[in-house]
């Protein structure tokens, strides 16, 4: 997905007081969109697990 827009930094620390960890608020407007289909499509695999790691001993 494609957004075309214009955005502002809103500097005042009050505006970045309401979210968590902020310290500025940018706002998007978005003008236009543009959809590409299958631009990036998503592949899954099973996870296998790096031969990096030395195995886990489990202790009771």
């Amino acid at each position: 997905m494609q957004l075309t827009g214009t955005a502002r930094t809103d500097w005042d620390p009050a505006a970045a007081a309401i979210l968590p960890g902020a310290q500025r608020v940018v706002e998007f407007t978005v003008t236009s969109v543009v959809e590409i289909a299958h631009a990036s499509p998503l592949r899954w695999s099973a996870p296998q697990l790096s031969r990096s790691n030395p195995p886990v001993a489990l202790t009771c």
